[in-house]
C-alpha cells in the first residue's frame, strides 16, 4: 500500500494553537484600538464644541448692532432686525436664531458683563463686554468678548442718560 503524505495529529495541534494565538492577539489589538479611537473622538468633539462656542460668540459680537444682557441670557440685535439669543445655564449654552437652536453641553460659571459707560442701569442692560469660564474634563477655559459700538450708539445712550437725569431732577 502506498503511504500518503499528511500532517500528523501533533502538526495539526501546533498549527491550531499558533493560529488561535494570532487571532487572539488580533482581537485584543482591535478592541484596544477602538477604545482609544473612541476616547480620542470624544475629546476631539468636546474640543471642537468649545472652539465652536468661541467662534460663534466672536462672530455674533462682531455682526450685532446692539447686545443686551438679562439675567443669564444675551440678546444680539442684528442690523437686519433679526436677533440671536444665547441662554447660559450651569450645564449648557443654548444659541437660538430664528427656528434653529444649538446646544453646547459645557459647565458655565462666572458670567460677567459690563459696559464702558458708567450709569448704564437699563433693563435689559446694554453691554459691550462679556466674559465667562467653561470647565470641561478638569480644564478651565476663559472666554472674553468685546463689542466696539459706533458713535451713534454712544450718542443715543448719552441722550437717554441726559433725559433720565432731567426726569429725576424734575421729580425732586
Amino acid at each position: 500500500m502506498k503511504k500518503l503524505k499528511a500532517f500528523s495529529y501533533m502538526d495539526t495541534l501546533v498549527g491550531t494553537v499558533i493560529g488561535s494565538m494570532i487571532i487572539g492577539f488580533a482581537v485584543v489589538m482591535y478592541v484596544l484600538f477602538f477604545k482609544n479611537f473612541n476616547a480620542f473622538d470624544r475629546i476631539g468633539k468636546k474640543n471642537n464644541e468649545i472652539r465652536m462656542i468661541k467662534t460663534m460668540l466672536n462672530k455674533d459680537f462682531f455682526i450685532s448692532e446692539k447686545i443686551f444682557f438679562t439675567e443669564n441670557s444675551v440678546n444680539f440685535s442684528l442690523f437686519n432686525g433679526d436677533s440671536i439669543i444665547y441662554n447660559f445655564g450651569s450645564e449648557f449654552i443654548a444659541k437660538r436664531q430664528k427656528s434653529v437652536t444649538d446646544t453646547f453641553h459645557v459647565h458655565v460659571t462666572n458670567i460677567k458683563t459690563g459696559f464702558s459707560l458708567i450709569g448704564n442701569n437699563s433693563s435689559p442692560k446694554l453691554i459691550d463686554e462679556m466674559s465667562f469660564e467653561v470647565f470641561d474634563r478638569n480644564k478651565q477655559y476663559s472666554f472674553s468678548f468685546f463689542k466696539q459700538y459706533g458713535a451713534d450708539i454712544y450718542i443715543e445712550l448719552e441722550d437717554a442718560l441726559k433725559n433720565t437725569n432731567t426726569i429725576i431732577k424734575e421729580k425732586s
